[in-house]
């Protein structure tokens, strides 16, 4: 687990000054403090060195200080401030025409892209430094974008065409006279064989990578590269014996401990001793585990470098929970997340560590184990103490939702639209708490001013299987063959509740849901003679905060209706959306927007013009587990989210924000729990207080049905909520024996505000 930056050796590309200027001097400064592992120091010195360029008007000594700026912004995971300043440098590269310096602010600049969510916006840069790089006959230079571009198809787990990547940029920088940077490539080359399952090549690669460093000075970039060699043997699973490579990386760690030592490089040494802690940890050498996490957790504390610190706390957390200390486990455990929660929210965590791991699959296990432990000591406390451990829980998993929802839309201000905490408002109403661990389903129910616990006996992955299962069937309109895993999960989720929900009188279920449950209506649970909605009306929450509640005055609010019923862009036509908008038209007063009239102009136009209190989409769209491919189809072509959060804007910025925002044809990728997360956060991110929206584009006639009862009920009974409204037109048209498969009634999802 180490940062994006040990694949490239930082401050190789830019050329050293010339001269013995101020600034000159202050930028050697500031690659001498990153070299002994002080980023803060660096980073301080480059920027000074930058602000005396500026001062003098150099244009190549600014090239220069951004260009090392940019990598130790980089190296730090602090890739969107490393991209604007990377932006700059490959700007006035371009316009004051240095090819050398061009060359590697485009390496600089992809290599940081790769380290992100969006790593092929790097294969551009990447292809001009390297055009450049062979232009100029530099086989250094080739090597460098080499290293990069196999970054980039690690992190889409091409590990073979990443090796070979690898293995070609460690050629050319031995033939270019730059050991370290082959041995880098080398250690790369050994992971990502190593991922492959290719045992023999990533014992090959790693063996040769060592050994390229043994007449190599010590250095930072010796210490990190050795790293990555010992990363690789720890990765070799394929054979029956593990103990030659876990040996092999106990020497390639302590080589880099030695060699970071030496530098004196306090964060390659803090890897490395965390490293081998690790190392210990796996072996079950508790002991010597705890001794090495410890060193390394001190030493990035010392010197502020917070990625590496949130690992450490967390590798001491595992440690003392498998020696058995529960409470101290728990203690580093909230260190660890404390500390993740400086780290910049544009950090893709798993993407700089290779395999494209989502930030589920990197640090999601921090924040459950945590829970895990959390609810355990429950168990054993007095009520006063177990219920604040049944809240810290709910908190801890809180936190991971919140930083998942952030890293999906790459907005660290995602969150801070959501200011009420969910379970204050409401009576009747009660709020379901789901946890999945690995060994049960953790069900905590807060019905004011009730918390209490629930334990439904089934792993997380059958309970994974079964969602799938459900999901699956849900869309095949032909059989009953959902009913299935509808019944199994009502008996797994619903089941342990039920006696506790009659007993308070509890009439809506607002779902906290998870992972691939938020890719499944939970209104379609089954007892086997009855749905979940024929008793409860229900809703989801992203999490448990989400903007100030307020039911909507339906007599008197105004409605946006846009929709799109053509035949465009590959999609199929929605005939009965014009039937749709008028009934919305009839019901509510305010503007239509149909088909060519349908475009980001036209509906910018009309919010800044008015307000309405409802804004209702009938077009297709689609969320996707990448959010820069989720979007709207207008007439004009796709509306992103971004694209949608800023049309809304003018309300949300006026005090006024949108009341309830519907999207009534969209799917959401199956089986693609990050698919759900731009759905789960749509209101949040548009600014609106909650959401009605599909989890599949159902029948078109059953849609305009349920969308007209439902408005239709908002508009005649101002004392109902919108999830009691959506319940009763969801009834309604499950009694048509039409329309009973729930195919046609259960898709669409109340988010957020349910008032």
């Amino acid at each position: 687990m180490i940062p994006c930056l040990e694949f490239a050796p930082v401050l190789a590309e830019a050329p050293a000054p010339t001269t013995a200027s101020p600034a000159d001097a202050a930028l050697v400064r500031g690659i001498e403090a990153f070299q002994h592992g002080l980023p803060a120091d660096a980073i301080a010195a480059c920027q000074q060195a930058l602000d005396l360029y500026r001062g003098q008007n150099e244009t190549l000594g600014q090239i220069d200080a951004m260009i090392d700026l940019g990598l130790i912004n980089r190296s730090l995971g602090e890739y969107a401030e490393a991209r604007s300043i990377l932006n700059d440098a490959v700007e006035l590269s371009e316009k004051f025409g240095d090819r050398q310096r061009l060359r590697a602010a485009l390496t600089a600049r992809g290599g940081n892209w790769v380290c992100t969510r969006f790593p092929e916006q790097g294969r551009e840069d990447l292809d001009r430094a390297m055009e450049l790089a062979r232009g100029d006959g530099d086989l250094v230079g080739q090597a460098a974008v080499l290293n990069n571009r196999g970054n980039l198809f690690d992190t889409q787990a091409a590990y073979a065409q990443a090796a070979k990547d690898y293995s070609q940029a460690a050629d050319l920088a031995s033939r270019g006279g730059s050991q370290p940077i082959a041995g880098d490539a080398l250690a790369n080359a050994a992971l990502a064989a190593a991922r492959a399952g290719d045992t023999a090549q990533a014992r090959e690669f790693a063996r040769r990578a060592s050994d390229s460093f043994d007449s190599v000075q010590d250095s930072r970039e010796k210490a990190m590269a050795l790293i990555t060699a010992g990363r690789a043997d720890e990765a070799i699973t394929g054979a029956a014996d593990r103990a030659p490579d876990l040996l092999s990386a106990w020497h390639a760690y302590t080589a880099a401990s030695d060699s970071a030592d030496k530098a004196g490089d306090q964060l390659s040494l803090s890897y490395a001793r965390g490293s081998l802690g690790h190392l210990y940890e796996i072996s079950g050498q508790y002991d010597d585990a705890l001794k090495r996490s410890r060193e390394a957790e001190l030493g990035a504390e010392q010197i502020g470098a917070n990625d590496p610190l949130f690992r450490w706390q967390w590798q001491i957390g595992r440690i003392l929970r498998a020696q058995g200390h529960a409470d101290a486990a728990i203690r580093e455990y909230e260190m660890a997340a404390g500390t993740l929660k400086l780290v910049r929210a544009d950090i893709a965590v798993g993407w700089g560590n290779g395999g494209g791991l989502s930030f589920r699959q990197s640090v999601g296990p921090l924040f459950f184990q945590l829970a895990d432990l959390l609810l355990r000591r429950s168990e054993t406390q007095e009520p006063a103490e177990a219920m604040a451990s049944l809240l810290a829980a709910r908190d801890s998993v809180e936190q991971f939702k919140s930083g998942e929802m952030e890293d999906y839309f790459q907005d660290k201000c995602v969150n801070l639209l959501r200011v009420k905490p969910v379970e204050t408002v409401s009576p009747r109403t009660a709020i379901v708490y789901i946890i999945a661990l690995p060994d049960r389903v953790e069900l905590l129910v807060t019905a004011p001013p009730l918390l209490k616990r629930f334990t439904a006996p089934v792993t997380g992955d059958a309970l994974d299987e079964v969602v799938k299962q459900f999901r699956f069937y849900l869309v095949d309109r032909n059989n009953a063959r959902y009913l299935t895993p509808a019944t199994i999960l009502y008996h797994w989720l619903i089941d342990p509740i039920e006696p506790e929900l009659k007993a308070q009188g509890v009439q809506t279920l607002v779902f906290a849901p998870d992972g691939l449950l938020r890719n499944v209506p939970m209104g379609a649970l089954s007892d086997g003679k009855h749905f979940l909605i024929e008793r409860y009306a229900v809703a989801v929450t992203p999490g448990l905060t989400l903007m100030e509640p307020k039911p909507i005055q339906g007599q008197s609010a105004e409605l946006l209706a846009a929709g799109l019923s053509d035949a465009t862009e590959g999609f199929a036509a929605l005939p009965h959306v014009p039937e749709e908008l008028s009934t919305l038209h009839r019901l509510y007063p305010g503007a239509e927007l149909l088909n060519q009239q349908f475009d980001k102009k036209s509906v910018r136009d009309a919010l800044r013009r008015e307000h309405y209190s409802i804004v209702h989409i009938a077009s297709h769209g689609v969320f996707s587990g990448d959010a820069s491919k989720t979007f709207l189809l207008t007439y004009q072509g796709k509306l992103s989210l971004p694209e949608l959060q800023a049309l809304i804007a003018p309300s949300k910025f006026r005090g006024e924000p949108i009341e309830l925002l519907t999207l009534s044809a969209c799917e959401t990728a199956a089986g693609d729990d990050r698919a759900a997360l731009g759905l789960a956060g749509v209101a949040i991110k548009a600014g609106a207080r909650s959401a009605l929206a599909t989890l599949w584009r159902a029948d078109d006639q059953a849609t305009a049905s349920v969308v007209e009862d439902f408005y239709t009920r908002l508009k005649n009974d101002p004392t109902l909520s919108k999830a009691r409204a959506l319940q009763q037109a969801q009834i309604r048209l499950l009694s048509d024996p039409r329309y009973h498969h729930p195919y046609y009634w259960s898709p669409y999802l109340l988010i957020g505000n349910w008032l």
